[in-house]
């Protein structure tokens, strides 16, 4: 009889251990969201914006944040109205597509050094994606983590300080460009025909707008990341599970190029519009806003030729 009566204590105390599966799923809640936390503070993206903030505090801490020569000091002149007093949008430096916006901002918000601004916000998002691209790169060496961030860092440091301190017009558009043209060769083979030719048209006019010849080398970058996943897709196949399965390359040849090619002629045509539309608006400025500019500009770069 003891022994009957000690069999359901015996009983009840191993029910206490074995607990309810939704106690087991709250007990592990916590553990789950501190994994789910440090993957994301650990991941490429987290860490390539990190990366770049710490180089622009690093920059702004310093105090010493300038344009690199006076083309950029001009632009800004010339659209924020600091020689004539009233905003103006054409400049022989940039696009008057991109000079009209400028221009609409600084007569809404006075003061602002919108030019400044846009141009890190161009060069900081163009800095993030490269070190993207190379954070993804070297996880998939299995390069220790660590030792990824540290190269980023290095190549951070040696390429995009100097650019961040003294921006430049012709530098700012070849990052972005060089970006964008990073992650086409890592994720083009994954993007549908369209979305390739809008990614590439997008990023053309943006850099071509902010200057022109550097617009041409952004485009020669898109070129060859589009080449990088044609010729990706067209060493790959499919793994068929017999040799009679493989698509021929006399098939493959014309799929893959009428995935790609769109977008290289797209990519090309509006790096090739944008100027000549330029070179058509700026032959018809000769108002009088434009005239006190450059004559005011002279003066005050070169005042001895007026002498």
């Amino acid at each position: 009889m003891l022994l009957e009566e000690e069999k359901p204590l015996h009983g009840a105390s191993t029910g206490d251990d074995q607990r309810p599966p939704s106690f087991r799923e709250e007990d592990q809640a916590p553990s789950r969201s501190k994994n789910a936390l440090l993957a994301a503070l650990t991941s490429p993206q987290f860490c390539s914006i990190a990366l770049v903030a710490l180089l622009y505090a690093v920059c702004i801490l310093s105090g010493n944040m300038r344009f690199l020569t006076n083309d950029d000091t001009s632009i800004q002149d010339a659209l924020a109205g600091n020689l004539t007093g009233d905003p103006y949008p054409f400049h022989p430096f940039i696009s008057p597509l991109l000079g009209t916006v400028m221009s609409a901002l600084y007569r809404s918000v006075p003061g602002h050094p919108w030019w400044f601004f846009y141009s890190h916000v161009f060069m900081a998002i163009g800095s993030v994606m490269m070190s993207y691209v190379l954070l993804r790169l070297f996880k998939a060496a299995r390069l220790p983590q660590l030792v990824a961030l540290g190269l980023v860092a290095i190549f951070d440091l040696i390429f995009f300080l100097y650019p961040i301190m003294n921006v430049s017009f012709t530098v700012v558009p070849c990052v972005f460009g060089m970006g964008v043209a990073g992650l086409l060769a890592l994720y083009g083979t994954r993007r549908s025909y369209l979305s390739l030719i809008c990614i590439c048209m997008a990023t053309a006019f943006l850099c071509t707008c902010h200057r022109s010849e550097s617009g041409m080398v952004v485009c020669a970058f898109l070129c060859l990341a589009l080449l990088v996943c044609a010729s990706r897709e067209l060493c790959k196949g499919a793994d068929p599970v017999s040799p009679e399965e493989r698509e021929p390359l006399w098939r493959r040849v014309p799929r893959i190029a009428s995935h790609y090619l769109p977008a290289v002629v797209a990519c090309i045509v509006i790096t090739l519009l944008i100027p000549q539309y330029n070179s058509a608006t700026m032959a018809h400025v000769d108002s009088p806003e434009f005239l006190q500019f450059f004559s005011l500009a002279v003066q005050r770069l070169s005042p001895r030729l007026l002498r």
